[in-house]
């Protein structure tokens, strides 16, 4: 299982089974140990297990349930260049989302869901700001960059005249306090999730998954699995479905999704 934490598809997925990690490419810590995060993933709840190399050939057989599919996914990423896009994209999925019941908020959705629910970063962050405090001085900070990319255009800003110079330099100012209270937020969406996508299932959840992941993926429990995985249904073998990755979906971390109607147990082949 720990193989599989590590293991998915990237750009050189054609040099190996989807299951095998390709060491050549550097990636962050597993999400299945957030611990550093103050949380603890168990989707798979106390089962063991049951997985089987198939002999002469370069497939994995693994026990497990499938649970719900993609429905919706983000067209931007959690990169930096496309924060303010991805946000507002969360904002837009979860306002017009019929979602399932969760315990939480939609507007507390918007903050915990893209940083998988941790409740610090990994790293600490000098003087940093509880998450949600530092969440909302993160949507300033991006609205403060968006502001003085337009001025710099000579645009108006909400039909509004530019500023003085002087009033320039406030605002500059007011956007690096920002950025300074946003550390917090920006460290704990940087510490495992880099690039990853927000994503609608279809029975209402949320969550955040590996940049490679399409509409139609699955969202499979592994027996033995502290955190779900994506699973894509193979293009070349009937029945096989290839590794996308680990992942975060809100309410579905800690054997909850074991106890869903409509969930099927089975064996998954991977290749």
């Amino acid at each position: 299982m720990q193989m599989l934490y590590r293991a998915g598809l990237n750009h050189q997925s054609d040099r190996f089974p989807s299951w095998i990690p390709d060491w050549t490419v550097k990636r962050a810590s597993s999400l299945h140990d957030s611990s550093e995060g103050g949380v603890y993933f168990a989707a798979s709840g106390p089962q063991q297990c049951k997985i089987k190399c198939i002999d002469n050939t370069d497939e994995l057989l693994v026990d497990g349930y499938e649970v719900d599919e993609i429905e919706s996914i983000s067209k931007a990423s959690n990169v930096g260049k496309e924060w303010e896009k991805y946000f507002n994209e969360i904002d837009t999925m979860i306002d017009s989302a019929i979602l399932a019941p969760v315990r939480h908020l939609p507007e507390d959705l918007k903050w915990k869901v893209p940083i998988a629910g941790v409740l610090w970063p990994k790293v600490a962050v000098s003087g940093g700001l509880d998450l949600k405090s530092s969440y909302t001085a993160f949507r300033n900070y991006l609205y403060s960059k968006r502001k003085g990319k337009a001025k710099e255009n000579g645009n108006f800003v909400n039909g509004c005249p530019l500023p003085t110079e002087d009033a320039m330099v406030i605002e500059h100012m007011a956007a690096g306090s920002y950025e300074k209270q946003a550390a917090s937020y920006i460290a704990a969406l940087q510490d495992t999730l880099h690039g990853w996508r927000f994503v609608v299932t279809k029975n209402g959840y949320i969550g955040v998954v590996p940049n490679m992941t399409k509409v139609g993926d699955v969202i499979a429990i592994l027996k033995g699995g502290s955190v779900p995985f994506v699973l894509k249904r193979s293009e070349k073998r009937d029945g096989a479905f290839r590794l996308v990755g680990e992942c975060y979906v809100h309410c579905l971390m800690n054997g909850e999704g074991l106890s869903l109607p409509g969930i099927r147990e089975g064996e998954f082949l991977l290749h």
